[in-house]
């Protein structure tokens, strides 16, 4: 089997290619400009993005970020997932139509990281300048951009609040006009000067995100770009899949597989050949945008302490660097052999929907001991809901202000500019002292991975969940989750029933089970609450686990949840 970009030969099924390293996602290459194709196809390569070809034109200019064309009208995004970028999806992140990234989510995300310091303030404290923790995954999204954003602003803020500081004495003889007058115009730069001119939806183009301007903070975005195309997740505590969404359904169930189908025998198999198959079948559901890759999740406290050794070796070379973002094909084959552990592989189906603002993620874990005669089958389903619908008022904005707009930027900056002012001798200290601070919570850090061997690698935030609403902006995006998630279950199911069927095992208790989760399960409506950790009824059944996340999203009719 050849790669898809550099032609290198490789064994079938393989994991990662022997010429480029990249690892293998399994779904039809995406075509510029257009979505892919959801008809029957082989599982196709999709490597690391090459060298720009004539027939994707790419300028790149001699910044170290390249920069690429954007289509003037793109198509519906097809998001392929971390561990590989799209042809023509340039080394930082770019943006092509049909290309790795949802425009408008990302598009939002680089509207919060200006209008919002909080936002923007979490996401270089905790991404930018945390070089140690792992980067949180960000489906969809053009992080690179969004953090060039965010840097951008904070220059921005920093001069604010230096004439912030400098004017406070006169803002206090003149009752706080002067400190108006300087939140006023920061955010009428912000609004107009950035959000309106570059982050509406007809000019949006990552290629002019304004660049950073230390080279520490280009090296780290390089870096940062890498982690994102990564195919392992190193988690902070309880929740493993740390970037992709809570976990708002979860089902499970024991397969006997000593008995064998009437008139037929038996056939040995190993996990691997069922991973492949399930892989195989699942890049053919007929949705626009699916992508099948296989996923390695590792605890930021097991690292070092109580993990497994080899997942330690290759996730975690060297401490003081951090975790690396790649499994290689050896390390997820060693992880699916293995029934239990801290660390664990899921083969993950991923569909987005609504230009990345709905994007539905189901992880599929599939256990096989021979010496028992059983199949244990795990299933997980992720939810991203749209982005805050503050972030989204970028649409509503014009060129140029309105004199009602104009009003009521003066009066929403009237409000904040005493806090403003008290803010900026707290943030001009911080800034003052911040290479100390730097200094101190490197060296604490060192001391916790080199001597004490506690450090937790996972990351602080999740740039994507920490912009997340709790609730759909439409009615249309609760149906489509329900048609992402039924039809990708019926798609396991049934290739699963196949695999086993075709090695001679009874799929009678499979079928059984197989009805019970298309066609039942537990349902909340209104202000119901259901306190159980699992429910099952009937000959067959199958217990679903339903958490506080999926009654968060699914309220009673007419709440607007």
């Amino acid at each position: 089997m050849r790669c898809y970009h550099c032609g290198a030969g490789n064994v079938a099924n393989y994991l990662v290619c022997v010429s480029c390293q990249r690892p293998r996602v399994i779904g039809p290459p995406p075509t510029v400009g257009a979505v892919a194709a959801p008809a029957q196809v082989t599982p196709t390569v999709i490597p690391a993005a090459p060298p720009p070809t004539p027939a994707m034109p790419i300028s790149v200019p001699p910044l170290p970020t390249p920069q690429v064309v954007v289509s003037p009208r793109p198509a519906p995004p097809v998001i392929i997932p971390p561990g590989a970028a799209a042809p023509g999806a340039s080394p930082q992140g770019g943006l092509l139509g049909g290309g790795r990234f949802a425009r408008d989510s990302t598009r939002y995300l680089c509207a919060a990281a200006q209008t919002d310091s909080t936002y923007g303030k979490a996401l270089i404290e905790h991404v930018v300048e945390d070089r140690v923790r792992a980067v949180a995954s960000s489906p969809g999204i053009d992080l690179v951009t969004v953090l060039k954003y965010a840097l951008a602003a904070r220059r921005r803020h920093i001069i604010r609040d230096v004439l912030l500081v400098l004017t406070a004495p006169l803002a206090i003889i003149l009752l706080i006009l002067p400190a108006w007058a300087i939140v006023f115009g920061e955010q009428l730069v912000a609004q107009y000067g950035v959000v309106a001119r570059r982050l509406r939806r007809h000019v949006f183009d990552p290629a002019h995100a304004p660049e950073p301007t230390r080279v520490r903070h280009q090296r780290r975005l390089a870096e940062i770009a890498t982690h994102d195309r990564g195919n392992a997740t190193v988690f902070p505590a309880y929740a493993p899949f740390v970037g992709f969404g809570p976990v708002v359904e979860a089902w499970s169930f024991a397969l006997d597989l000593k008995h064998a189908a009437p008139d037929r025998t038996l056939v040995p198999f190993s996990v691997h050949d069922l991973y492949d198959h399930m892989a195989a079948g699942l890049s053919a559901i007929d949705l626009p945008g699916v992508s099948v890759e296989e996923r390695v999740f590792a605890g930021g406290m097991d690292l070092q302490d109580g993990g497994d050794p080899r997942a330690e070796a290759e996730l975690l070379p060297v401490p003081t660097d951090g975790p690396l973002p790649t499994a290689s094909p050896g390390l997820v084959r060693h992880l699916r052999e293995k029934t239990g552990g801290r660390n664990r592989s899921y083969l993950a189906v991923r569909v987005p929907g609504w230009s990345g603002e709905l994007v539905v993620t189901i992880f599929l874990r599939f256990a096989h001991m021979p010496r028992q005669g059983a199949l244990y089958v795990e299933a997980s389903h992720c939810l991203l809901t749209p982005v805050k619908a503050r972030y989204r008022e970028v649409d509503r904005l014009r060129d140029r202000p309105t004199m009602r707009q104009l009003g009521r930027l003066a009066l929403v900056s009237l409000v904040w500019a005493i806090p403003r002012l008290l803010q900026a001798f707290g943030n001009i200290a911080g800034l003052v002292s911040g290479p100390w601070a730097d200094w101190l919570r490197r060296h604490a850090d060192r001391r916790a991975i080199v001597q004490e061997r506690s450090f937790n690698f996972g990351p602080v935030v999740s740039p994507r969940e920490l912009a997340s609403d709790q609730r759909f902006a439409r009615y249309f995006q609760e149906l489509d989750k329900e048609m992402y998630d039924k039809l990708i279950e019926r798609q396991v199911l049934d290739l699963l029933t196949d695999f086993l069927e075709r090695h001679g095992v009874d799929t009678t208790e499979l079928s059984r089970r197989q009805n019970m989760i298309l066609n039942h399960g537990v349902i909340v409506t209104g202000q119901g609450t259901l306190n159980a950790g699992s429910i099952a009824a009937g000959q067959g059944a199958v217990a679903r686990t339903v958490n506080a996340a999926a009654r968060t999203f699914s309220g009673g009719r007419g709440s607007g949840k």
